[in-house]
């Protein structure tokens, strides 16, 4: 499910930077960026923190 999330925020984020060039869709990619940041990068820092904890618990 985690990896579900992140991946969904992955492609939200990427699409929304891709869609802010276009001139028809600048307002809605802005929106999408806003929305998927922040879930993207607490997403991105839990998966990491993760697998640091993994390595330092079992070294």
């Amino acid at each position: 499910m985690i990896l579900h999330t992140l991946i969904v925020n992955t492609v939200g984020f990427i699409l929304g930077i891709r869609a802010r060039r276009s001139t028809k869709g600048r307002g809605m990619a802005i929106a999408g960026i806003t929305l998927t940041a922040l879930p993207f990068v607490l997403m991105t820092l839990f998966i990491g923190g993760a697998i640091i904890l993994t390595f330092l618990l079992f070294r």
